[in-house]
């Protein structure tokens, strides 16, 4: 099992005062020399290792836009804007609420399906991606599972 952050430890450590950091739910803070704990995880993103190495891309990219953002405002570039742009997408899709609309969508379409299925009689579908320009069948115990 490995530990994931939920937030980026760049962004962690500005929360960080005197060695003291707030724990939600807490009703005191904690000690904590670095973030490396802090808002972690085991296994928060599953046992994939590639989130998390795509995480560390956008944080890798979007740290120094956040950056200057924030101490240079009137150097900030086209670049520097797209990239923090990335790193907001990164947090929001990260965070329980996210998970949680995606989960909730995947549910919903899952019965969609089956119901479509169920009134047709259909046990497998065929799917034509026009982006991908590929096909795919599943049956329904591929689609559930």
């Amino acid at each position: 099992m490995a530990m994931q952050h939920t937030l980026p430890q760049f962004y962690l450590k500005s929360f960080l005062t005197n060695g003291w950091v707030y724990r939600k739910g807490a009703a005191d803070p904690r000690r904590a020399r670095n973030p490396r704990g802090t808002a972690a995880q085991h296994d928060y993103y599953g046992a994939d290792k590639s989130v998390d190495a795509f995480n560390l891309l956008v944080e890798n990219e979007g740290a120094p836009a956040m950056r200057k953002l924030l101490q240079e405002p009137e150097n900030v570039t086209e670049a520097d804007i797209v990239r923090f742009s990335y790193l907001l997408a990164n947090l929001y899709s990260r965070s329980r609420a996210a998970i949680e609309d995606l989960r909730t969508m995947e549910l919903h379409w899952t019965r969609q399906v089956n119901e479509i299925a169920r009134v047709t009689g259909r046990k497998g579908f065929h799917f034509v991606s026009r982006e991908l320009n590929e096909e795919s069948s599943a049956t329904l115990e591929q689609i559930n599972d």
